[in-house]
């Protein structure tokens, strides 16, 4: 489930498991783009504005950022495998002062499997795709948190729903697009509330 979760998060794919009562079905899926920066679908944007949010909660984390990383798979010496990956195509952004490197021993992994000898171009693709991993979970921690308030302006699961990207402006003028990640849903004595968390928020320039 773990790698699952990596792989899906490096392409930008959500997944869905469900059990149906005799098997599980394993639904992957890409949620809509909602933002301002398309005209292909309705805009949704959650804004005081609009008085459909709430107070929020905003998060910038940049102590676990890697923008590059050194993996070394199996060999000793100059003879062992070792690959570098950046999360950028502009080398500025990953050189000198802007470099944020992370070093992964990958030794245990072997290409000898118990079926066939992998080739150096096989076992180098599983190299890089292990790094790539690994920078996602060492991304800049962006979250952006807040109370939809049940305006009738935008309905879950008709006007947007988990996956998509929606355009967002909080209480303080800070603006950009994010993605819905998490729905949670309370309906008790004091009515219905849903809150969204937002992430892999980008900031409009």
């Amino acid at each position: 489930m773990e790698a699952i979760s990596d792989i899906c998060a490096t392409y930008g794919y959500g997944f869905k498991l469900m059990f149906t009562g005799e098997k599980f079905i394993f639904d992957v899926y890409k949620g809509i783009d909602r933002s301002l920066h398309q005209s292909e679908n309705k805009f949704v944007i959650f804004s005081p504005e609009f008085d459909n949010i709430g107070e929020t909660s905003y998060i910038y984390d940049k102590s676990e950022y890697y923008n590059s990383v050194t993996i070394a798979g199996e060999g000793e010496g100059k003879d062992r495998k070792i690959y570098t990956v950046w999360n950028s195509s502009s080398i500025e952004e990953v050189s000198g002062l802007s470099l944020r490197e992370v070093w992964v021993d990958a030794r245990n992994t072997s290409s000898n499997t118990e079926d066939e000898e992998l080739s150096n171009e096989e076992y180098e693709k599983i190299l890089r795709q292990q790094a790539k991993e690994e920078l996602e979970q060492h991304k800049v921690t962006v979250e952006f948190s807040g109370e939809i308030l049940d305006t009738g302006l935008y309905k879950f699961g008709e006007d947007y729903g988990l996956g998509d990207t929606v355009s967002i402006v909080n209480e303080f003028g800070i603006s950009g697009t994010a993605i819905v990640t998490e729905i949670a849903e309370v309906e008790d004595e004091m009515g219905y509330k849903l809150t969204p968390t937002f992430s892999d928020w980008r900031l409009d320039q």
